[in-house]
């Protein structure tokens, strides 16, 4: 090997090291280079969709791993949301895992700063409905309260990602259920009122759990109504035209019943749903021998051709 040779590679790897070693503002502008790039992925990814967000996440957590000493603006940025989507986080494994108390007590921290937090208003409902439906009212009221702010936000126009729904239509469905349920014992007139819109939209009319609700706001609502009215103004007393007007109308809202319970039965197809289906033709069969002297005959023909007719 040449001396001129050695000399020639010397001096490449001199040129090398002075570039990398006493040049630190080339490296510190490659360094600068990558986390402005990475930083920009995370700022967009965190405006997308819950999918996104979880990208964003994990995006969040390398920029931190590599710059998170840094003190500037885009890095307390990203503190400040990877604390907040981290709380998210917190809040849906808590509603998962039922402890609704300390679900609550997160969720309304979130709100308190960020009061149309949708993810938020959307567990917080779910728990409180789903908490209802298993005994537990506590967090009722405060459902309730939850399921029509999400319903005025939606109305709004102001919600834009409608996590963790797939699209607005669901997420404008499952508030009003929600509502719909949980005031169906202190509103029923409300909750049927919803549950019958409900009936006639084309996600729901073919879904029995639907018209078993309706059927039961109606005999919550106004057949109760009709019954304590009937009570104070005729019970003991001499019949009337009046009496009879009201006895007429009591009757039309127990067929009315009927009809939505013969329904509820009638879709109910599915195996899972025979139990269901049980419960609620056993509660359907007295109502509809009230109405048919005392006897059941009929019942099974109303039940196959119940679909075939329109809504009372």
């Amino acid at each position: 090997m040449s001396i001129r040779f050695v000399s020639m590679v010397s001096g490449f790897f001199l040129t090398i090291f002075t570039l990398v070693v006493l040049s630190p503002g080339l490296s510190t502008l490659t360094q600068q280079d990558e986390r402005t790039v990475l930083y920009k992925k995370f700022n967009e990814q965190k405006h997308g969709s819950a999918e996104q967000q979880k990208l964003a996440y994990e995006t969040a957590k390398e920029f931190l791993a590599r710059f998170g000493t840094d003190e500037d603006e885009h890095t307390r940025d990203v503190r400040r949301w990877v604390s907040s989507y981290e709380k998210l986080l917190e809040l849906g494994a808590l509603i998962g895992a039922k402890d609704y108390a300390k679900g609550f007590e997160l969720g309304h921290q979130i709100l308190a700063s960020d009061p149309d937090n949708f993810y938020v208003l959307t567990k917080l409902t779910e728990a409180g409905l789903t908490g209802a439906q298993a005994g537990n009212s506590t967090f009722t009221a405060q459902a309730v309260a939850l399921a029509r702010k999400g319903i005025q936000l939606i109305g709004s126009g102001k919600v834009k990602d409608p996590s963790p729904f797939a699209n607005i239509s669901t997420a404008r469905n499952f508030f009003h259920i929600a509502l719909a349920t949980l005031v169906l014992d202190v509103a029923p007139e409300e909750s049927a009122k919803i549950f019958l819109e409900l009936a006639h939209s084309d996600e729901y009319k073919s879904e029995p759990s639907i018209y078993y609700y309706f059927g039961r706001a109606l005999l919550k609502g106004e057949y109760q109504k009709l019954v304590t009215e009937y009570k104070q103004k005729y019970e003991g007393k001499p019949s009337s035209p009046e009496q009879k007007a009201t006895l007429d109308r009591i009757s039309q809202v127990v067929a009315r019943i009927i009809d939505t319970y013969a329904r509820a039965v009638a879709l109910s197809t599915r195996p899972e749903q025979q139990e269901t289906k049980t419960e609620v033709l056993n509660q359907l069969l007295p109502m509809y021998k009230a109405l048919h002297n005392n006897s059941d005959a009929g019942l099974t023909e109303l039940i196959s051709s119940i679909l075939t007719k329109p809504m009372p």
